[in-house]
């Protein structure tokens, strides 16, 4: 089907081999920094939400609500109540995703594009794997593609109910997964082609009018449907029988009303935004192509096999001299511990992965299951930044499917241009095609090994929300017990110690916490619970109205029960609408006569 044909027989032990060891290999290096990092913010704001789910009525606990009880559930395995040991569990989670992809896809493209495929897929995670909101929505759009994959190309209408109750059920991991219904196009794109190709084995000659289409649509759709509305009633009922459905739609309700107080999450300003990073990568790719153009020119000039080794030298010192512009620019940034080494290779692989996967989808004569797979790349690039406000960080975290399908075609049309090397037909064409075969295939080669080299490199180094190139992390946290065995530097790991042995001393651990600074992920790493339904009031989704109202809600308590402050020092946005919230929790600390108990250089505590 898709593979190239071989005569050569493969044993057993090839097979296995295979099939294996590059499994095992992704699993293992999805293990890698699993002991790395503390971030104040984003990392541990989310587990904090795992931790607190059913002692705790969190902002957004109901809307993320299958996301948090994975979470909620990893916390209650061993070792999962500290932060080492939740790194392990949700790490090895992605690794057993990358390797199930590779072990489905390697049956329909050759093994070593789906590998290869799948150590950038997983280099370009720079999200945390403890963001389950993030990472379950992706094994869950994973496994319905695979099981919409097996429905359609083998006319198995349950598997198509399947592949929908996946999806119905992927909403309530986060709301805006509504946008997957947008896989019901891959679905009519893959009946029509369908319906064409029997037009044409029948050879009739009569033309089919739209209602033919239409009709070979409607069943496949139906089956989904059936399946999407399951999957949200499952999920529903259970809903009604623990919480009731008005309080989960008031939570909802929540996550509109951030269009209006934060314009980043509106989704037009979430589309546009990632397209934006796109095209603005444009002239990095047009140099390259115009490397290709100018490489083909210089193998035209007496014809392609002449002067062909001087010619060959030519351009690949012309590729070492682009190298040394990518580097001079920072295009190719060699500070790993930046998430600016794996954008602008990442960004540029995106658009390439448009290109290519658009071109297999209307090119004649294509697979039909190779389109299959494109069609459902595609949608997933489309989809990937709506629900979130990260531009296109948000599409390169979820390059599982569409990294190995890439660069699957990325290296098929290139091997073409090569084919056509060989070929002894004549013809401007066919000339002008042989002497771009060598450039067209070097500076793929040359792409992709830029690529592999700054994801890998990227995942050797960097950890979200910690250290950097001048401040590394190479200090173990002992005097923690969610934080034990964690590396990061010398600094935060001594002034974490220092307040989590201020709150023991003082017997201070039965606290409720209101954290201020961009520091929520203190309530996991402390284990006290939240003062508020915000884990972070510091987020311009949580409006002033409702800060306010959380804010003042605490006045009047007495000294036993009234929740700790812990500000942070330097970590306090300077924008107005943060400033504003910290001259009120000010104002609230002088009016409630708290007092600072403690101090070091990241954080101060008010009793």
């Amino acid at each position: 089907m898709l593979l190239r044909n071989t005569k050569r027989e493969e044993t057993k032990l090839h097979k296995a081999a295979v099939a294996v060891i590059p499994a095992a290999l992704l699993i293992l290096y999805a293990l890698v920094g699993v002991n790395q990092g503390v971030d104040l913010a984003d990392t541990g704001y989310n587990i904090g939400t795992y931790r607190f789910m059913f002692t705790w009525d969190g902002y957004w606990t109901l809307a993320m609500l299958l996301a948090n009880l994975l979470g909620y559930g990893l916390t209650r395995l061993p070792g999962g109540e500290t932060l080492l040991g939740l790194n392990i569990y949700t790490s090895l989670l992605l690794g057993i995703t990358a390797a199930a992809v590779y072990l489905f896809l390697k049956r329909k493209l050759p093994a070593w594009c789906v590998f290869l495929g799948e150590v950038i897929a997983l280099g370009t995670c720079w999200c945390p794997a403890t963001i389950l909101y993030n990472y379950l929505t992706y094994y869950v759009i994973l496994l319905a593609a695979g099981v919409l994959y097996l429905g359609l190309t083998r006319e198995k209408n349950c598997w198509l109910v399947v592949a929908g109750v996946l999806l119905g059920i992927n909403v309530f991991v986060r709301f805006s997964n509504l946008t997957e219904m947008a896989f019901i196009l891959a679905v009519w794109y893959y009946a029509i082609c369908l319906q064409k190709d029997r037009e044409k084995t029948a050879q009739t000659g009569e033309k089919k009018g739209l209602g033919t289409y239409v009709q070979a649509c409607v069943s496949p759709t139906l089956w989904c449907i059936l399946g999407y509305a399951a999957g949200m009633a499952l999920v529903l009922v259970g809903i009604a029988v623990t919480c009731g459905i008005p309080h989960y739609l008031q939570t909802v309700g929540n996550l509109f009303s951030m269009s209006d107080s934060s314009e980043g999450y509106s989704a037009a300003t979430m589309v546009l935004d990632a397209w934006r990073d796109y095209l603005a990568q444009l002239s990095w790719i047009l140099l390259m192509l115009a490397g290709i153009l100018a490489g083909t020119l210089m193998f035209r000039l007496g014809g392609a096999k002449k002067g062909r080794g001087i010619k060959t030298l030519f351009y690949v010192i012309g590729l070492l001299l682009l190298l040394r512009i990518f580097w001079g620019r920072r295009i190719l940034n060699t500070d790993y511990y930046s998430d600016g080494a794996l954008w602008y290779f990442a960004v540029m692989f995106v658009v390439a992965a448009y290109v290519v996967n658009g071109i297999c989808l209307f090119r004649e004569k294509e697979d039909r299951n190779l389109q299959l797979l494109s069609a459902f790349s595609l949608i997933t690039l489309f989809i990937a930044p709506l629900g979130t406000n990260n531009h296109a960080y948000a599409t390169i975290n979820n390059l599982f499917l569409v990294a190995p399908v890439t660069v699957y075609l990325l290296s098929y049309y290139s091997l073409q241009w090569v084919k056509a090397e060989g070929e002894e037909k004549n013809g401007t064409a066919k000339a002008w095609k042989q002497a771009a075969a060598f450039p067209v295939a070097a500076m793929t080669a040359f792409f992709l090994a830029c690529l592999t080299w700054q994801t890998f490199a990227f995942q050797n180094c960097y950890v979200f929300g910690d250290s950097s190139s001048v401040e590394k992390r190479d200090t173990k946290i002992e005097n923690n017990g969610i934080l034990r065995g964690i590396y990061t530097t010398e600094s935060k790991a001594r002034n974490l110690e220092e307040l989590s042995l201020f709150l023991e001393n003082q017997d201070l651990q039965g606290k409720s916490l209101y954290l201020y600074g961009n520091i929520p992920a203190l309530c996991y790493y402390l284990d006290q619970a939240p003062a508020t339904s915000m884990l972070w009031p510091d987020l311009d989704s949580y409006e002033w109205e409702v800060f306010y109202r959380d804010l003042t809600a605490l006045c009047g308590m007495n000294k036993e029960d009234r929740p700790m402050f812990i500000l942070s020092v330097n970590r306090i946005t300077q924008r107005e609408p943060m400033i504003k919230k910290m001259q009120a929790i000010q104002d609230f600390l002088e009016n409630e006569n708290y007092e600072n108990t403690f101090s070091n250089e990241l954080f101060a505590v008010y009793q």
